[in-house]
C-alpha cells in the first residue's frame, strides 16, 4: 500500500517547522477553552492510534474478496502470492524483488487460529507475526528456526484454555493479528513452482476445527469500501470525528498495553474511553478549527506541502538548521490560519524522527527500536507512516538512499551512479542482501531489461583487485559491465537496500563494523 511519498521531504519539513513554531506560539497566548492541552492531547492520540488505524484499512483492502486470488484473500484465510508483485504495481510501496509473500489476516478476539508453517530446506524464509500496533510478536525464520514445520496456535485478548500437544502459543494483546511471510526464490519458472508448492503447505484454521475437514464460511464482501484508492489516501480524507470514532470501535477488542497506561490517561482526556464508544461532544468544546485540522497535519501529505523555508530563529530552538531565509511574503497566507495549524505538531514529530535519522554514507537505515516499539509512539508512527510491516532489526535492516555523496537527488537523466564495494566487502548476512531501484513513490521503475535489483545471486564482474562495481544509470555500462548494471530511468529516484538476517559477528550493519558504501555520482 501506498502510503508515503518521498519527494520533496526535506523541504517539506522545513516548512512545517515555521508553522508549527508560529502556531504553537500563537495558541499559547489565545484564551480558548483548553484548546493548547488539549490540541496536543488530541494530537498525540492520533500518532498513538495511527498504526491501529492504518493497519485495520490494509487489512480491509487486502480481505475485501469472496475468495482468495494472489493478492487478497478473506480474513482468516491465505494470500499466496505466486510471483513476485508485477511492475505496474501500485498496491504496495517497496515491494521486493526476492521473495514470494505468503499473507494472512486474522481475527483472533472469539476464537484462536491454528497456524501450519511447512518444513522449508535449503532456502531463506521469514514469518513474522504482528499485532495492530505493529508490534513484532513472534518470527519463525530459517535463521532462527530451521527448515522445522512449526504448528502455532495464535491466541487473542484474555483467551484462555487447552490447545492441542505440541501445539505452541502466540500470545497477541489485539484481535487482528498480521502474517506477513517471506519466501526466498530466485524468480525462475521452475524456482516459483518449487515456492508455491511450499506455500500451498500452509494452514490455517479455527481451533475448533482442528483435525477435522474444514472449508472456510462464505466470506461477506463490502461493496462500498473504496479497494483502489491508497490507503493513505483514504485515512487523510477522514475527519476528526470519523478518525476518533474508527480509532474507538477498534480500540474496543484491540486494547491498550499496560505500558500504554500513560498514553490511555490522555485518551480518556479526550473522550476516547477504551472500550466504549466515542463521544465527539468532548472535542467539540475546543477550538473547532484547530481540532478538525488534526487528520490533515498530524499525518498530512508530505509530498505535496507548500514549498516554505524557515528563518534561522525560528528553529533555533529545537535544533533545526534552516537553508534559506525564509519568504516573509508567506506570512500573510498564513496568519489566518496560524491557530488552525497548531495541530502540525503531530506530523512534525513523526517527520523529524526521520530527518533527524543520522545517515551512514548517505543511508538512513535503524538498527534498534523498531518492529519493537515500545512506548515511543512517534518512531512507530514515523515507521507507520513510511509504511506499515517492519521487521525487527536483527532480522532485517533495510537502508534507504534518496541522494548521492554530493547531496543531491539521484537523477537517471542527468548522471551515472556508481556503488563501490571492496574485496569482500558485500553486505554480511545470513539470509540475502538485494539492491532495489525505485521511483520517488517507492514503485518499480520499468526498463528494457526487466531488471529490477542487483543481489547476491547474481554473478558479478570483479575488478582486477577483487572489488566489485555495481552501476546504477539509463544506459548500458558496456556489454563487458551489464552483469553488474542495474538500470535507471531518466529521471529521479531511489534506492532500497535489503539485509535480511543480518550477520551477528563482525563485521555487520548491527553494530557499525560493516556500513554501505557511498553512491558516487560520475559525470559522463
Amino acid at each position: 500500500m501506498k502510503l508515503f511519498s518521498l519527494k520533496g521531504f526535506a523541504v517539506t519539513l522545513l516548512g512545517l517547522v515555521v508553522v508549527v513554531f508560529i502556531a504553537l506560539q500563537i495558541v499559547s497566548r489565545t484564551p480558548s477553552l483548553h484548546t493548547e492541552g488539549a490540541v496536543k492531547d488530541a494530537v498525540d492520540a492520533y500518532i498513538y492510534g495511527y498504526p491501529l488505524v492504518t493497519f485495520d484499512m490494509a487489512r480491509k483492502q487486502q480481505t475485501n474478496v469472496d475468495k482468495p486470488d494472489e493478492q487478497h484473500a478473506p480474513m482468516n484465510q491465505m494470500i499466496k502470492m505466486r510471483t513476485y508483485l508485477p511492475i505496474d504495481n501500485h498496491c504496495c510501496a517497496a515491494p521486493n524483488a526476492d521473495t514470494l509473500y505468503t499473507i494472512a489476516w486474522m481475527d483472533v478476539y472469539n476464537e484462536p487460529l491454528i497456524l501450519i508453517i511447512p518444513e522449508i530446506r535449503d532456502r531463506y524464509y521469514i514469518v513474522p507475526l504482528l499485532d495492530s500496533f505493529s508490534e513484532v510478536i513472534k518470527v519463525i525464520s530459517s535463521i532462527n528456526d530451521g527448515s522445522k514445520s512449526q504448528t502455532l496456535a495464535i491466541t487473542g485478548p484474555g483467551w484462555s484454555g487447552t490447545l492441542p500437544e505440541g501445539v505452541t502459543e502466540v500470545k497477541s494483546s489485539t484481535a487482528i493479528v498480521w502474517l506477513l511471510g517471506r519466501i526466498y526464490s530466485t524468480g525462475t519458472p521452475e524456482d516459483y513452482k518449487v515456492v508455491n508448492d511450499l506455500q500451498d503447505q500452509f494452514e490455517l484454521v479455527p481451533l475448533s476445527a482442528w483435525g477435522k475437514p474444514y472449508t472456510p464460511p462464505p466470506a461477506k464482501v463490502d461493496s462500498d469500501f473504496d479497494m483502489k484508492t491508497a490507503v493513505r489516501a483514504q485515512i487523510n480524507s477522514m475527519d476528526v470525528y470519523t478518525y476518533f470514532n474508527y480509532l474507538a470501535r477498534l480500540l474496543k477488542t484491540n486494547p491498550p498495553k499496560p505500558e500504554d497506561a500513560a498514553m490511555v490517561e490522555k485518551l480518556m482526556k479526550i473522550g476516547l474511553v477504551p472500550g466504549e464508544d466515542f463521544d465527539p461532544s468532548t472535542l467539540r468544546g475546543m477550538d473547532t478549527q484547530a481540532v478538525e485540522s488534526i487528520p490533515d497535519v498530524a499525518q498530512g501529505e508530505l509530498g505535496t506541502q507548500p514549498d516554505v523555508h524557515a528563518r534561522p530563529h525560528f528553529t533555533q530552538g529545537i535544533g533545526v538548521v534552516a537553508e534559506k531565509d525564509y519568504d516573509t511574503s508567506k506570512l500573510a497566507s498564513l496568519d489566518q490560519k496560524l491557530i488552525k495549524l497548531a495541530p502540525k505538531v503531530g506530523l512534525l514529530k513523526m517527520a523529524l524522527r526521520l530527518k533527524q535519522t543520522e545517515t551512514t554514507n548517505g543511508w538512513l537505515y535503524f538498527t534498534e527500536g523498531v518492529g519493537n516499539w515500545g512506548t515511543d509512539y512517534e518512531l512507530r508512527g514515523m515507521g507507520n507512516l513510511l509504511g506499515p510491516g517492519w521487521n525487527r532489526p536483527e532480522d532485517a535492516v533495510y537502508p534507504i538512499s534518496m541522494k548521492d555523496s554530493d547531496g543531491d537527488a539521484y537523477d537517471g537523466a542527468k548522471y551515472n551512479y556508481v556503488m563501490h564495494f571492496d574485496k569482500g566487502g558485500l553486505p554480511p548476512v545470513d539470509g540475502f542482501w538485494s539492491l532495489t531501484m525505485y521511483d520517488n513513490d517507492l514503485f518499480f521503475v520499468p526498463n528494457a531489461i526487466d531488471r529490477y535489483n542487483l543481489s547476491q545471486r547474481d554473478t558479478f564482474v570483479t575488478n582486477p583487485d577483487g572489488s566489485i562495481d555495481l552501476y546504477l544509470q539509463a544506459e548500458s555500462p558496456g556489454k563487458d559491465r551489464e552483469a553488474n548494471w542495474l538500470p535507471a530511468p531518466k529521471g529521479e529516484f531511489k534506492l532500497v537496500l535489503r539485509v535480511y538476517g543480518p550477520s551477528k559477528t563482525q563485521p555487520s550493519i548491527l553494530d557499525g563494523s560493516w556500513t554501505p558504501p557511498p553512491v558516487q555520482r560520475v559525470e559522463r
